[in-house]
């Protein structure tokens, strides 16, 4: 049945007495289909499993109750029962799976609707500029919902288990105590030392058991942010990605558009845009090969561009905290401070020593990202590899720990705010990590992933890909820096609690005591390249 032509433009009055009812309230009654009630309420990373699907047509069906049992028109209501009478087999719910994600990840542009290009759904939705597909709870739904007569329909193979948060965390709990005392497990295993290793295309390899594992990603990827650039930038990076020549790139990045600063997001937008293309033309204009050393490959390929992005923090708002990038060989002091503390720093020889750091100079030299890279472009062995991954992964450890001692009195719920980033320039790729603590967990999630084509023919894809990448590290960074501001508030306010308070809460320095490690490749290199992490192929 059709909705009758007198509610073409209604919608739903009603209060919502929960988040999906939502759905009827901002469309209007022609689009109140499974498939519209569908797109709007999950997230294309549930859209392959069968119980989730499951799940979500219970749901409808009871949206739909609820608008029957609500005060609306006879004809309105006739219409609303024809949805509900639908019968939806398995097969019928197949149509409406998600397709596989592409590799193909636009840059995200968002224009004056505050309507954004959603890269891995190819398809246009209204999101603000930085946007969460935040996860909805749904009740649970009973065989008889479905015509279970087409079971075969569906490859089992594309299930997925539906544990909730609390399941998740008990399991991973439970693990991560065992893993301290297994010796099948690498003692700098994060196993070991109570981190969670996931992200974009990580293998539960070598230790992580799978079940939990992917129920673990599959949550975490329902919280993922989208940022864009305003639209009016699109023609600009156009004209720019495709110059013929070189001569030709050097004049179109000079073509900036003019923006007022009135428009100060805009107006940053350019000048990121300016200092990434910059750096791109020296790179095209090179004379050097970028397998000569590891030093080269940092020089075109990593520094500037982390510098670039700490160019563009906003002025505005972080000032104060003076952030800026230190190139090459610099001593990362988080663990310098933390290996004093536990009295394990003796002298100089001990210091870390990274290949780049972003630090806070005028906030209690607070670092929030450190960088690593692990010999010449292209470079292949994996020992030395896994060893840089390692070796990273106490860095953050430190750094975070550091934060956690100097804002001690700031509370929990807002340090589980912070990020502590981690780059890591290996192979012919770039890849983004970013350590936080949750759940008396911490929780090392690889953001992204950056491949590297130099060459200048290959610059629309590899430029594409690079302003996505960068800008999207540029924004998670401005928003540690927020949390920063946060911890700092929650702090001061606690510590003038807790001045009159005989028995104050519990200090951050005292809740966050991860493992402080310092490696070092002569020692600790050996066997590395067995201990991951690994890339995961489609299939694993």
């Amino acid at each position: 049945m059709h909705c009758p032509e007198e509610f073409v433009s209604y919608t739903m009055k009603e209060r919502a007495e929960k988040t999906s009812q939502e759905f009827f309230k901002k469309n209007v009654a022609p689009s109140w289909s499974f498939e519209n009630y569908l797109n709007y309420n999950t997230h294309h990373a549930n859209k392959n499993s069968r119980k989730s699907m499951k799940k979500l047509l219970k749901c409808y069906l009871d949206d739909l109750m609820w608008i029957i049992q609500s005060d609306i028109p006879r004809d309105l209501n006739t219409y609303v029962y024809s949805l509900k009478k639908k019968k939806y087999c398995l097969k019928d719910l197949k149509q409406f799976f998600a397709p596989k994600t592409s590799t193909h990840r636009p840059i995200h542009i968002e224009n004056h609707n505050g309507t954004v290009n959603l890269a891995n759904e190819q398809k246009i939705v209204n999101y603000n500029q930085a946007t969460t597909s935040k996860k909805r709870t749904y009740s649970e739904a009973t065989d008889k919902d479905i015509d279970k007569d087409t079971d075969e329909d569906i490859d089992e193979t594309d299930e997925e288990s539906e544990s909730d948060d609390e399941s998740v965390w008990s399991d991973w709990k439970k693990y991560l105590l065992s893993a301290k005392n297994d010796a099948s497990i690498h003692k700098y295993s994060p196993a070991k030392h109570n981190i969670i290793c996931c992200g974009k295309d990580v293998s539960p390899r070598p230790s992580f058991p799978r079940d939990i594992f992917d129920s673990y990603k599959k949550q975490k990827f329902r919280d993922e942010e989208v940022y864009a650039f305003d639209g009016q930038l699109c023609s600009y990076i156009d004209f720019v990605l495709e110059s013929k020549t070189i001569p030709a790139f050097k004049s179109n990045v000079r073509n900036s558009p003019t923006v007022s600063d009135e428009n100060a997001l805009l107006s940053q937008q350019v000048d990121f845009l300016e200092e990434l293309f910059a750096v791109a033309l020296a790179l095209y204009k090179r004379k050097v090969q970028l397998t000569h050393s590891e030093a080269v490959f940092n020089n075109f390929l990593v520094e500037p561009f982390l510098k670039a992005v700490s160019y563009s923090i906003s002025e505005e708002k972080y000032a104060w905290l003076d952030v800026g990038f230190f190139p090459g060989e610099e001593h990362l002091l988080s663990m310098t401070r933390q290996l004093k503390q536990k009295g394990q720093f003796k002298d100089g020889r001990f210091c870390y020593n990274a290949d780049g750091v972003i630090r806070l100079q005028d906030f209690h030299d607070i670092e929030v990202c450190v960088a690593e890279v692990s010999g010449v472009f292209k470079n292949t062995d994996m020992t030395k590899i896994n060893f840089d991954h390692h070796k990273g992964m106490f860095a953050v450890l430190s750094m975070l720990k550091t934060v956690a001692d100097e804002l001690k009195y700031a509370s929990l719920d807002v340090f589980q705010t912070v990020k502590i980033f981690f780059v890591h320039a290996a192979e012919d790729k770039v890849k983004l990590w970013s350590l936080s603590f949750n759940e008396n967990i911490f929780h090392l999630w690889r953001e992204d992933v950056l491949e590297i084509k130099p060459d200048f023919k290959d610059k629309e894809e590899f430029l594409q890909q690079t302003i996505r990448f960068y800008w999207s590290f540029k924004c998670q960074l401005e928003n540690t820096l927020k949390a920063i501001q946060n911890l700092h508030t929650s702090h001061k306010e606690n510590l003038k609690q807790a001045r009159y308070s005989v028995s104050p809460p519990p200090l951050l320095s005292q809740l966050m005591n991860p493992s402080i490690v310092r490696l070092t490749e002569k020692d600790h290199c050996k066997g590395m390249a067995i201990y991951g992490p690994f890339d995961s192929p489609e299939h694993d």
